[in-house]
This record gives structure tokens, sequence and C-alpha cells, in this order.
């Protein structure tokens, strides 16, 4: 009889790019729905570009995963892209709407969905290597 009982190791290997997916997302909503008194002040010029480069970074990363676990479904992986430009939309508004001192911003938008892009692109450069390799 086969043993059947559950390997938290096999789990965490065979899964591992869509955990990390999942906590990259994760950290996007708490940071992006905190109120704005929870961070340190800093000057706005500084801000702006860590902010916008916090953005494409998170997004970019998040994508990647997705990519990366959904490597054999294109359709999971276009819902996974359309997924991650609503949610940050979504962000966006809520920013707005829940009078947190937080501004929604298009920029942001744009730095979230530049990130996507340039993690779509990179996985397609890294799986066309992988396949000339083989």
């Amino acid at each position: 009889m086969e043993n059947k009982t559950f390997s938290f190791f096999s789990y965490i290997q065979k899964h591992w790019a869509l955990l990390v997916a999942i906590w990259i997302v994760a950290d996007i909503v708490l940071l992006s729905l905190a109120p704005s008194s929870s961070f340190t002040n800093v000057r706005l010029i500084d801000l702006l570009s860590i902010d916008k480069l916090g953005h494409l970074l998170f997004y970019g990363s998040a994508s990647y995963m997705f990519l990366s676990y959904f490597h054999t479904n294109k359709k999971h992986q276009s819902m996974s892209i359309i997924f991650l430009i609503c949610l940050g939309i979504l962000i966006e508004y809520l920013q707005q709407a829940m009078h947190l001192g937080r501004a929604n911003e298009i920029l942001d938008v744009v730095a979230n969905v530049l990130g996507i892009l340039i993690s779509v692109g990179l996985f397609k450069f890294v799986k066309g290597i992988n396949l000339r390799k083989r």
C-alpha cells in the first residue's frame, strides 16, 4: 500500500512559486492599505522614487512567481496577470475611499503594470534560454 501521509516539505517544494506569489500579494495589500501615519517621514522626492520602484518590484515579483507556477497553463498565466492589474487598480481606489491619508495615483498603476510587463518579458526570455539548452 502506498504511503499517503502529507509531507510538508514536498508540498513546499511543489508549490513554492505559488506560496511566494501569495506572500507578495499579501505584502502588497498590507503595505498599500496601511495608514500613511504608519510610515516614517522622508523627503517627498525620495519617497516618489522609492514608492514607484517598490510598486515595480512587488508587482513584477508577484507576476513572475505566478507565471512560474502556472508555466504549463497559459490561461492561468493570463488570469494571474489580469488579477494583479485589477488588484493594483482596486488598491488605488481603496486608498482614496478608506481615508487612510493615502492618495490614489495613476503613476502607481503605471509602475505596477510596468513591473508586470518587465516580469513577463523576463519570464519569456528565461523560458527561451531553458528551451534552447534542451
